[in-house]
């Protein structure tokens, strides 16, 4: 009995040290169709900054990010998007944010404060 504890506690600290390291990576999203660039900006630490691209706003807030950074926003295909919508729905536009730490060269995941996102289209507004 004491040996299986031992066993079962020394695997979960090797499970915590090798799946520990996956589950706090950042999600790159052009694994998921978001494959385009469409803009691009390097921010500085600490400095608030506004980007935008045929109809999307985004206001990066001062203190959002501790190392500067690149900030992209990415873009995929509509119609690979189209067929998993809703029969009736229209898909006008798609996007995901992929930003690199240029200290640490990782991707982030959780920014230190929200960002502020609009987008404007005849089709919508």
């Amino acid at each position: 009995m004491k040996l299986r504890l031992k066993f079962f506690i020394g695997l979960s600290i090797i499970s915590m040290f090798f799946f520990g390291g996956m589950v706090s990576a950042a999600t790159d999203f052009t694994q998921f169709g978001f494959k385009e660039v469409v803009v691009e900006k390097y921010i500085k630490a600490g400095e608030a900054e506004k980007i935008s691209h045929s109809g999307i706003k985004i206001q990066v807030p001062e203190g959002a990010f501790n190392h500067d950074v690149l900030f992209q926003v990415l873009e995929g295909n509509n119609k690979q998007f189209q067929a998993n919508v809703p029969a009736g729905e229209k898909v006008i536009m798609n996007f995901a944010f992929r930003v690199i730490d240029l200290e640490t060269n990782e991707i982030i995941g959780v920014f230190n404060k929200p960002l502020i996102f609009s987008y404007k289209d005849k089709e919508i507004n």
